[in-house]
């Protein structure tokens, strides 16, 4: 599954790169609480490849991550703590 062409684009050559990947499309939601608030975070995908690494993978245009940057920071933080605590 994806939403957008960027994220086709991920999973076709990402089946390329491993045959034997499975890619989950949204596979959690993260929550956090940054500044008082609290917020979620859900990325785009969970690839565990053959290998048995697993990497938690948000897709986005360098020029919309550069833009977005002061935003996504906190939940990217969060995504790195909770995949650290979860093996990925």
């Amino acid at each position: 599954e994806h939403e957008s062409a960027l994220e086709r684009d991920f999973v076709t050559l990402s089946s390329f790169r491993d045959a034997g990947a499975v890619l989950t499309a949204q596979p959690v939601t993260i929550r956090f609480e940054h500044e008082g608030r609290r917020r979620r975070y859900t990325p785009d995908f969970r690839v565990a490849w053959s290998d048995g690494a697993i990497d938690i993978v948000e897709i986005k245009y360098r020029v919309d991550l550069r833009a977005s940057w002061y935003h996504l920071r906190p939940a990217f933080a969060a995504a790195r703590a909770w995949a650290g605590a979860h093996g990925a």
